[in-house]
């Protein structure tokens, strides 16, 4: 299964990278919305990790943009290192938000 990993903390992303590759996933890791939305369209990943608060465009505007504009059927998991446990409505569907610190083990069971 492919997973595409976006934030601009770079030790996040190290971290990420090294977890779900142990776990048997493919991995592709971006810091900015922008290069997310390339990988995206490039690497056609099942599930997609996005901080909310990104560079150039933000995760949520991101999951907008995708959802509005292709047919990218994966699914998105939101994380901030300021919100955790929130939700929050978007094309009628509802998001968790996972803090940084838990969403590894939090996101896991659901991919």
């Amino acid at each position: 299964m492919g997973i595409l990993i976006l934030n601009d903390d770079k030790s996040f992303l190290d971290k990420a990278r090294r977890y779900y590759f142990k776990r048997g996933f493919q991995i592709h890791l971006e810091d900015n919305g922008v290069d997310g939305l390339v990988s995206i369209v490039k690497h056609q990943p099942e599930a997609i990790i996005t901080n909310i608060d990104l560079n150039a465009l933000s995760g949520i505007d991101l999951y907008r943009l995708v959802k509005s504009k292709s047919s990218f059927d994966g699914k998105f998991y939101f994380i901030s290192n300021n919100i955790s446990d929130d939700e929050f409505d978007c094309y009628n569907e509802r998001h968790k938000i996972y803090s940084e610190k838990t969403a590894f083990n939090r996101i896991l069971p659901l991919l």
